[in-house]
């Protein structure tokens, strides 16, 4: 089985959004996949075709500013913009697909703070069977920052940019991803400081307000050791926004970006037992 690659261009609040898919027939379930800072939807080709031979359809939205789509790049001006550019992507994806109930959000690094801010908001996605958090540091800013830097970033709202100071080295130590990431001309190399605030507010609805997730799943996927992210600060966070109902599976790697590391097909088979609701004994254990 193979999966039929597709960019559509869907309009919303004035500007043009990349929506990235790759579908095969019939698909037994989805992915709907929130990239991180740096990345882009096209860094997910593998994955896409690792679901597509499977029967899994894999959606990925550039972000308004990122990747292929409109938008200032790496400016973030709203959440009420953010939340109906994802609005109006999953909707689109939800009326590609026969079954509409077998859905898994997926949300990596910053997707995945984004995800938990977008769920804990409600009113974005519906019909949801399970999410996931993949190398993403849950709470980072309220982690890393103190009361004081909290309220001046909360602040600001300029679009001065900010250098994003991430490593190519810190994603990946294999070549042909490190000479891919560094000579990408659409990764994001600075954000504006309103992006940074917006990213504040977003944390601080999913740790005021947790995630009430229904009958959905709760899954925090994560590198052995990742060179970005702090376990236990993130799975404390974890465990109290789902309320100790998740599940953990660690990766054997010492790097971020799981796709562009050797481990890539454990995260990819992980992934798809998520969406098709297979959880085999030894692949994960309840975080607690």
């Amino acid at each position: 089985m193979s999966a039929s690659r597709k960019i559509e261009q869907l309009h919303s609040d004035g500007a043009d959004l990349a929506l990235h898919s790759w579908m095969p027939r019939n698909p037994r379930a989805a992915v709907f996949y929130l990239h991180g800072l740096q990345s882009h939807a096209g860094w997910s080709w593998q994955f896409g075709e690792y679901l597509g031979r499977r029967g899994v359809a894999l959606f990925v939205l550039d972000r308004r500013g990122s990747g292929l789509s409109g938008g200032v790049r790496g400016d973030y001006a709203s959440l009420d913009s953010l939340a109906y550019d994802y609005h109006v992507a999953y909707n689109h994806m939800l009326a590609l697909l026969e079954d509409k109930q077998n859905v898994t959000l997926f949300g990596h690094c910053l997707g995945g703070s984004l995800l938990g801010g977008l769920l804990a908001k409600g009113g974005v996605f519906a019909n949801y069977r399970s999410f996931v958090f993949c190398s993403t540091w849950l709470g980072r800013l309220h982690a890393v920052l103190s009361p004081e830097e909290r309220s001046i970033i909360a602040g600001e709202r300029s679009t001065e940019l900010v250098d994003v100071d991430l490593k190519a080295h810190d994603f990946t130590d294999v070549k042909k991803y490190l000479d891919f990431i560094s000579s990408d001309p659409l990764s994001i190399k600075c954000i504006t400081a309103r992006s940074r605030a917006l990213f504040l507010e977003i944390e601080q609805i999913y740790l005021e307000r947790g995630i009430d997730s229904g009958a959905a799943s709760a899954h925090y996927i994560i590198s052995s050791t990742d060179p970005i992210v702090n376990h236990q600060a993130s799975f404390e966070v974890f465990n109290a926004i789902t309320r100790n109902a998740g599940f953990l599976t660690v990766i054997p790697t010492n790097k971020h970006y799981i796709p562009f590391t050797d481990a890539r097909e454990v995260l990819f088979k992980r992934t798809e037992s998520i969406a098709l609701e297979h959880h085999p004994t030894g692949w994960a254990h309840p975080v607690g």
